[in-house]
């Protein structure tokens, strides 16, 4: 479906932010989504998400 393109998608930036940026990432980064999130994460940075997407996709 399209929501696994989007996800893959999301996977993609934060891999390529990962390979640019230093670990771990002092500021939270502001990323604009195109899936609605829907568990409420307590931590801004985007390193918990790339987490729990790479667990998902694999």
């Amino acid at each position: 479906p399209k929501n696994n393109r989007c996800l893959e998608s999301i996977l993609l930036l934060f891999l390529l932010l990962l390979l640019l940026l230093p670990l771990p990432l002092p500021l939270p980064l502001p990323l604009p989504l195109p899936l609605p999130l829907p568990l409420p994460l307590p931590l801004p940075l985007p390193l918990l998400l790339l987490h729990s997407t790479i667990q998902m996709l694999l």
